[in-house]
């Protein structure tokens, strides 16, 4: 009954980025190296390669990633997580962004085999910055998370774009296990094409438990991006 209203929650959420008459499809892959697998202020593995794919039709879109780890930490070796959810931009004024849908994520390996989460994000511009805000709450094991971050993109040449970010969060677990987390990031990327680019990212990220989680530090990651 769980993955029959979640079925028609989805299929319902995704209808609504069909009904614009002004469609346009966009499609991004990304493959990612990560010498830390660091996710919402927890360190989950080291050595990881991550695959995405986002498929975005006119208001809707589909993402789809995975994780596979080299070396593991605790129960962690490999995550699926697929997202289904609508962008509606320009909202009240221009820049403004509003993003909601739901995620399913997939562990084969876990203690937990699959979860699912809801989210919702407001993102605009302030000054030289884009800000954005996200809430996020996970059905199946009652942890809520808000994270805010704000960036910034320059332009050192034509082809060549810095991109540096920071962000705050906090994650609440059924009000037994509460944390917070502090992360910066800096990511060179050059496009060698209209539809190819290479990019290296460094970031730092701390948390306030990091005797639980073991994840204040550097983390180092590179890859490949093509959209079409």
């Amino acid at each position: 009954m769980k993955q029959t209203k979640l079925i028609t929650i989805l299929g319902a959420i995704f209808a609504l980025g069909f009904n614009a008459v002004n469609a346009s499809l966009n499609v991004t892959s990304t493959t990612t190296y990560l010498d830390k697998y660091v996710n919402r202020g927890v360190f989950l593995a080291d050595e990881v390669i991550q695959s995405s794919l986002t498929v975005e039709y006119n208001k809707a879109y589909v993402a789809i990633n995975s994780f596979w780890g080299t070396q593991a930490k605790n129960v962690f070796d490999h995550e699926w997580d697929a997202s289904l959810g609508v962008i509606v931009r320009d909202v009240l004024f221009e820049g403004v962004n509003i993003d909601a849908g739901l995620t399913g994520y997939f562990f084969p390996n876990g203690e937990i085999s699959e979860t699912k989460e809801g989210y919702i994000g407001i993102s605009f511009p302030v000054v030289w910055f884009d800000v954005s805000a996200y809430a996020y709450n996970d059905f199946d094991t009652d942890v809520t998370t808000g994270i805010v971050s704000a960036s910034n993109t320059i332009m050192i040449l034509e082809s060549l774009g810095w991109t540096n970010g920071v962000s705050v969060g906090f994650t609440d677990k059924d009000s037994q296990v509460k944390y917070g987390w502090l992360g910066a990031s800096s990511k060179l990327e050059l496009a060698l094409g209209e539809n190819f680019s290479v990019f290296g990212a460094g970031s730092y990220t701390w948390s306030d438990d990091a005797d639980l989680f073991d994840i204040s530090g550097v983390a180092w990651s590179g890859g490949v991006s093509l959209s079409f």
